[in-house]
Order: C-alpha cells, then structure tokens, then sequence
C-alpha cells in the first residue's frame, strides 16, 4: 500500500534492531549490495567526488592524530598518550575513517552502484570491520567532548590542539555519518557500551597497579579518580547507565529512518 513506507512503526523499526543478521553485522538482508550502502552517498551524488569527500576525512583525521602524538613527544609525555581517552579515540576514528575510505575506494571499481555479479554476495571483511568501529566512533567522539569541556576543562588556558581532539573529530565523524549510507542499528551501539566500560576498568587498573601519568598522579582523570572509590563509582556508573545508552539512541534516531530507506527498491534512475 502506498502509506505502508509512512505508517512503518518505530516500534516495528525497534524490534528489527535485535534480529540475528544485525547482530553479527551482515547485510545478508540487502541482497549483497554492499556498493551502494558503503561505497555512495544520497548527498554526494558523483562517487568519484564522495570517495575524495571521505578521503579527506581521513585525511584530516590522520592529521590530528599525528599532531597530538607530535606535541605530546615534543612536551616529554608521549610515553603517557595511550592512557588518556581522547587519545585512544583518536587512534579509532582514525582507523575507522581509513577503513571507510578504503571501502568506498574498492567499492568505486563497481560500476553498478547496487552491486553486479562479481560483487560478494555477504559482506566483506572489511566493510564489516569499518561497520563494528562506526558503532563506537560516533558516540565515544561526542562523549569525550562532553567530558572534556564539562568535567576536565578548568577553564584555564586552552592549548590548541585541544578544539581539534574535543570537537573537531565529533564534527568529521558526523560528516561521516550524515553523508553516508551506512546503515546505523541501535545493536551495534552496544560495542560503544563496551568500550565505555573497557575504559572505565583500564582507569581503575591504571590506579590498582600504581601507575602514574606524566603529572606523577595516580590517577588518568581527576574527576575519575579511584581513591574517592565513591564518587568514581558513581560518575562510571552514570557514564556507563545513563549518558552511554542516551548517547546511542540520540543518534539512532537520527539515523534509523536510513534503514528503511535503503531495503526499498531503487528507482532505475538511482542507477550509475
């Protein structure tokens, strides 16, 4: 029926979420036509124009990762970048936006946007693995905005760097997501819930085994600091039950209505 696509329910669109072929992130519902979903963009039209558009993104990426490493070494504490988050997200958007550009490269060599008889019917190993990190990317890159600018920024002096690896990164993730097909499924914001606790483990970790940063503080973060067990607890706690899973499903329902969009037939004219 013509009002079907209208009507379609966002409880309906909520149950499809948990379904097997999501959960193990492949595409097996789409036919195979992996080209269309992670090698075009519904903005960018011309696909030579959205794989330059997603090269630089990566570009730009890779060019704040390897600043922040630089002046940290620079500043005698490059032994210390890998404890912090926002260093550890930085190295993932990275890797992610690498594989996202190195999938629409490959995907380009298609000449059928949706896909032809030598395209693999399941998707590929590293469209897959680009999905997995999409799912932490985006919402650890506006978590660690937030945390920076509302619990570890003093308000004292901003070094420049940090606008790049507190907002910066955010606004290339949602770039990245905004224009692209790539599907987005509350399920794999779970892989973010992970990480979020991962992090929170490797802080107390970090201060069980009497490890310093490069300021001699036990501690990664103050405000996550182990020794008041209580209140780290509770930020954790927050961070891991609450602010988390909102983050999740503020940006699934910014994107979930893509899902629908892409099992519809295309149009002939969609076609290259």
């Amino acid at each position: 029926m013509a009002g079907e696509g209208d009507n379609y329910s966002v409880c309906r669109t909520c149950g499809e979420e948990w379904s097997k072929e999501r959960r193990e992130f492949w595409l097996t519902e789409y036919d195979g036509r992996w080209v269309r979903y992670f090698g075009s963009s519904r903005i960018i039209k011309d696909r030579g124009q959205y794989l330059a558009f997603r090269g630089i993104l990566f570009a730009g990426m890779l060019s704040i990762l390897v600043s922040s490493i630089t002046i940290e070494s620079l500043d005698g504490k490059g032994r210390c970048w890998p404890i912090y988050l926002t260093h550890q997200g930085a190295l993932i958007e990275t890797v992610y936006l690498g594989l996202a550009f190195s999938t629409t490269a490959k995907a380009y060599y298609y000449r059928d946007v949706e896909g032809t008889k030598d395209a693999p019917e399941r998707t590929p190993w590293y469209c897959r693995a680009a999905w997995i990190l999409q799912g932490i990317t985006l919402p650890a890159s506006f978590l660690i905005f937030v945390l920076y600018w509302g619990l570890v920024y003093d308000g004292g002096k901003i070094y420049p760097i940090s606008p790049w690896t507190h907002g910066v990164n955010f606004v290339l993730m949602v770039l990245d997501q905004a224009v692209s097909n790539q599907p987005m499924y509350l399920v794999h914001g779970l892989l973010f819930m992970v990480y979020a606790f991962l992090y929170c483990l490797w802080s107390y970790i970090h201060f069980a085994s009497g490890l310093k940063n490069c300021e001699n503080d036990r501690y990664i973060y103050a405000t996550l600091n182990w020794k008041y067990h209580g209140k780290a607890s509770k930020l954790a706690a927050m961070i891991l039950l609450v602010v988390a899973p909102f983050f999740n499903i503020v940006f699934w329902c910014l994107f979930f209505r893509r899902v629908r969009g892409v099992t519809e037939t295309p149009k002939a004219a969609d076609r290259v």
